[in-house]
């Protein structure tokens, strides 16, 4: 009975070391994986700092998500979560560092270039549906398809030129080199600061601080993509005439000629038939002098790049379009006329610009097309910029 009792109690010894010593791994097992991580350093993690381009679809900067979504694709083992970026995004560096120091220490300075084009090519194998304001609005009056007999091809090329804008938020410019109407004016040469005061205050009432607002922006856009000593070439003086066998006249020698009319509260009414009925791109009080306004970026780009803004244009658009050889019945001219979005941006090439341009500057949200997104990529990414 004794040795019985005695052979039960070692038992019970040796299974409670054994549970002991199991118990023992398993914890020391659990505290090495969980509780004591070995901390990794993120440039033995991150071995390549160089991103190489990362596409921001319009965007001047590179936001996290992108910068993030390109660091797992190249660095499967890196623990996302677990890092984080500076707020000191620019165009070509970001700094990483870690949120868990439990996890990662130190830190990476990563390099990169920018592919601001947007994602909007068009495939011709689907069908595309037009922006519904659009059509109840405009419909298809003006375009090249009104006035002529349109294949299937044709009317979905057109369709996906007026098809609604996926990025209508896409910036005019990097950064504002004019913060205010009273900034730009005092960087304004005398003469054209002179007229263009003189301009503003001649205008209706109404849209006076919204012409200020809309003037500052187009400085910005030219200072952005032209250089902001080259602001003073652009536009150099403008005329209010009294009489005036049109709107308004956009001349070579880089002033513009504006018709009293177009100034005065009421011309907004009578614009509208000129929008409703395919006849101009924009329903908008300063539609005609941003129009001019074209026409003076158009003159500069020819005179100072020696750029010619339709050919450009046909072979952006040809771009635009995914294995274009593959389609034999259009061509770059018959694309360039399913482009054009108003009948007097048919009356020649130089009426081109004028219309894109204003349609780009002035159309609102609701009434943005991917046809606004290909201006706006041709004009702000596309064109050379000067310096």
């Amino acid at each position: 009975m004794k040795k019985q009792k005695k052979l039960i109690y070692t038992t019970n010894i040796v299974l409670i070391f054994i549970v002991g010593f199991l118990l023992s791994i398993i914890l020391y097992l659990l505290y090495n994986t969980y509780l004591n991580q070995k901390i990794i350093l993120l440039n033995t993690i991150i071995s390549n700092p160089n991103l190489q381009a990362i596409k921001t679809n319009g965007s001047h900067l590179p936001t996290e998500e992108q910068i993030k979504t390109i660091l797992k694709q190249k660095f499967p083992a890196l623990k996302i979560n677990k890092i984080q970026i500076k707020n000191n995004i620019t165009a070509t560096t970001a700094i990483i560092t870690s949120n868990d120091f439990k996890i990662y220490r130190g830190s990476v300075t990563l390099n990169y270039l920018l592919d601001k084009s947007v994602l909007n090519q068009i495939n011709l194998n689907q069908q595309y549906v037009p922006n519904q304001t659009w059509m109840q609005q405009r419909g298809y009056d003006g375009l090249w398809i009104s006035k002529n007999p349109a294949t299937d091809l044709e009317k979905n090329l057109t369709n996906a030129f007026l098809s609604h804008a996926e990025y209508f938020n896409l910036p005019f410019y990097e950064k504002p080199e004019f913060n205010s109407y009273e900034e730009l004016l005092n960087f304004l040469n005398p003469k054209t600061k002179s007229s263009l005061t003189n301009f503003i205050n001649n205008y209706c009432p109404t849209y006076i601080n919204k012409l200020k607002q809309l003037m500052v922006r187009f400085y910005n856009y030219m200072a952005s993509s032209l250089g902001k000593n080259n602001v003073h070439n652009v536009l150099k003086w403008i005329d209010i005439a009294q009489v005036l066998d049109a709107d308004g006249y956009g001349h070579f020698d880089y002033h513009i000629q504006i018709h009293a009319r177009t100034l005065q509260c009421y011309y907004n009414a009578m614009g509208n038939h000129s929008f409703y009925t395919g006849y101009s791109y924009v329903l908008d009080p300063f539609r005609v002098f941003f129009h001019e306004l074209g026409h003076m970026l158009d003159h500069f780009l020819k005179d100072n790049m020696h750029i010619s803004i339709s050919n450009k244009l046909k072979d952006f658009l040809t771009s635009k379009i995914i294995n274009f050889n593959n389609w034999p019945s259009l061509d770059k001219e018959k694309i360039f006329k399913l482009f054009h979005l108003s009948s007097y941006s048919f009356s020649n090439l130089y009426e081109v610009i004028g219309e894109g341009f204003v349609y780009w500057f002035l159309i609102p949200n609701e009434l943005k097309t991917r046809a606004w997104e290909f201006w706006h990529e041709f004009l702000k990414l596309y064109l050379p910029k000067s310096n």
